[in-house]
């Protein structure tokens, strides 16, 4: 980084507020997405129940096996949100290079956490703005799976005739959606971005 390019980084309000605003809203988005699936796969596999008025998840044999005693690399280690990837993976609701690419989100996301002084100064690299919609797109996708196949069909709704399963999403990601339009309507960011 050049020396005058690093004199304006940490001397310009809007170049500061555009590096802090898009790492936290990745940093968010991400969160969000990663506590929605650990919830629901969690949920699904899972005894609920209610104790001392909070919902408690009693865990089954096949939560255990599925998610908390699987084995997710040749290291032999165990975590419960790469093992959830995986099992929506086995299940057809995300591809191989789907799971590559949660990858590196997730690698992105920590630098975000880890490394936020350090790249308020120099700037998020372009690169990651893809990464960023590629994490919004595998939100949608594991949500449009997720409402069709598991939601909605064991929950006994009927869904009228002009119910639309390509366009189905939970609430907070359309939430997101909207904020990400607010920030960025008039920006680059969006262009060319389903």
């Amino acid at each position: 980084m050049e020396k005058n390019e690093f004199l304006q980084n940490i001397s310009d309000k809007d170049t500061i507020q555009n590096h802090l605003t898009f790492m936290a809203l990745y940093i968010a988005l991400y969160e969000n997405f990663t506590a929605t699936f650990i919830e629901n796969v969690k949920a699904f596999l899972c005894d609920l129940g209610i104790k001392d008025g909070k919902l408690n998840y009693g865990e089954t044999a096949l939560y255990r096996e599925k998610i908390k005693n699987r084995v997710i690399d040749q290291n032999g280690n165990k975590d419960a949100l790469k093992a959830t990837m995986l099992w929506l993976q086995d299940k057809g609701a995300m591809s191989a290079q789907d799971y590559s690419d949660f990858l590196q989100i997730k690698s992105i996301r920590n630098t975000y956490a880890h490394e936020m002084p350090r790249l308020i100064i120099e700037g998020v690299p372009l690169e990651n703005i893809q990464w960023f919609f590629k994490l919004l797109e595998l939100y949608r996708k594991l949500d449009k799976w997720w409402l069709n196949e598991i939601e909605f069909p064991i929950s006994g709704i009927v869904l009228p005739g002009t119910y639309d399963e390509s366009n189905v999403e939970n609430a907070m990601l359309s939430a997101f959606k909207s904020v990400i339009v607010s920030l960025y309507r008039n920006d680059d960011i969006l262009k060319n971005q389903s």
